[in-house]
């Protein structure tokens, strides 16, 4: 719509993003005469449009749409909030399940005994973290992506596995 009237593809381009656009939060009025647009939701979002190439700032721009644009007021919305949860969660998320594999390691590494010093598991637990860090700058831009296409060919097989058990 701000290439066709207004000559600028980045007219309604919401300000620090480069793919994300602002819905006008009224009418767009062209020549003073002739309506383009009416907004039936007030408070709508930014739109975000993206890319196969740019998709590490998806999850972001989607955390960002609770913020929503507002003149009258100094609340910005959301998103920032949002934004700082999940990278929290993502957080704990980690550490979580890199406690529970050098648990699993650290018992297979101590012939199953549930009794062993401490120190063996951080061991375990530097050790996985070194393998996975020397992985992906191994693999270079690549080798998240390496990464998630194996899991899903590994994990298939399992897959049928399960719903032959149930």
């Amino acid at each position: 719509m701000g290439e066709t009237h207004y000559g600028s593809a980045d007219y309604f381009q919401a300000p620090g993003s480069e793919n994300c656009y602002d819905v006008p939060q009224s009418d767009v009025v062209v020549n003073g005469t002739t309506t383009v647009f009416t907004n039936t939701l007030p408070g709508i979002t930014p739109v975000c449009a993206f890319d196969s190439s740019n998709s590490e700032s998806a999850w972001f721009n989607v955390m960002n749409s609770f913020s929503y644009p507002s003149e009258d007021s100094s609340f910005a919305g959301f998103g920032q909030f949002m934004s700082g949860i999940s990278v929290f969660a993502l957080a704990i998320y980690f550490v979580t399940s890199s406690d529970s594999g050098s648990l699993v390691v650290d018992t297979l590494a101590s012939n199953g005994s549930e009794k062993h010093h401490w120190t063996q598991r951080v061991f375990w637990a530097f050790t996985e973290g070194a393998v996975a860090t020397g992985l992906l700058v191994a693999g270079g831009n690549d080798a998240l992506k390496s990464l998630q296409a194996a899991s899903i060919v590994f994990g298939l097989p399992f897959n049928f596995f399960l719903i032959f058990m149930c």
